[in-house]
């Protein structure tokens, strides 16, 4: 059931949850933090490494806000 049958059924169960909005949805409009809660319940695979280069993060130094 791991592949693309688990992340289908943490959706569904989202949705009849109430966790979602109503309608037709993606699956980036999850919230990712409760999505890989739900997935992690049921014993999911959950792992993920984030990384980020020096230039992303010198373009996004280099923004300024006003």
């Amino acid at each position: 059931m791991l592949g693309v049958a688990l992340p289908a059924v943490v959706g569904a169960k989202m949705c009849m949850a109430g966790n979602t909005k109503r309608g037709v949805i993606c699956a980036e409009c999850l919230d990712p933090v409760k999505f890989l809660g739900v997935m992690a319940n049921m014993n999911g695979p959950v792992k993920f490494d984030e990384m980020i280069s020096r230039e992303v993060s010198r373009e996004v130094s280099e923004v300024s806000i006003e």
